[in-house]
């Protein structure tokens, strides 16, 4: 998916993907031959990644110690790492980052069962307990549809739901 954060995104070190194709066949496919955007790269429905080769720069390990640590800090501020969570849920979409429109429709804290949108960053949905997938799927429905009311903005969804139609 182009994962990325801090300015930085896996396209920007990745060489090539070793991949399961739709046809069972490992193939090696180089960087240049997908479509890489902000959080996509093109990869189809039923194709796996297996493994990927990276061309990493040379740097000073403790400048590298350093940047890991600050960002680690920015992070554990910001993000709730005090319970299980899927990540962010949606893409940042141009207009504002997702949790600030979350926010702003007044749905930071929001509940249903144990399934909660982060009181500490509204672009994350924490299971308080024994959240089940339906209770994070109808917030996840909820968010998008009052930001819409709200702001005129659909939020598109991050993460991917396995299971369902």
């Amino acid at each position: 998916m182009n994962a990325g954060a801090y300015r930085g995104e896996i396209k920007d070190v990745l060489d090539s993907i070793r991949l399961l194709e739709a046809s069972r066949l490992v193939s090696e496919r180089r960087k240049e031959e997908w479509k890489f955007s902000y959080r996509s790269m093109g990869l189809e429905k039923k194709q796996v990644i297996l493994g990927g080769k990276f061309r990493l720069k040379a740097a000073n390990v403790q400048a590298v110690k350093n940047k890991i640590e600050e960002i680690m800090r920015q992070r554990m501020a910001k993000q709730p790492y005090d319970l299980p969570s899927a990540g962010s849920v949606f893409k940042n979409p141009a207009q504002a980052p997702a949790g600030k429109l979350i926010e702003e429709a007044g749905l930071k804290g929001y509940r249903i069962g144990d399934a909660q949108i982060s009181e500490k960053h509204a672009n994350f949905i924490v299971n308080r307990g024994q959240a089940r997938a339906e209770d994070i799927l109808a917030l996840i429905e909820l968010a998008r549809k009052k930001v819409y009311q709200e702001k005129g903005v659909w939020l598109e969804m991050e993460i991917q739901v396995i299971g369902e139609d």
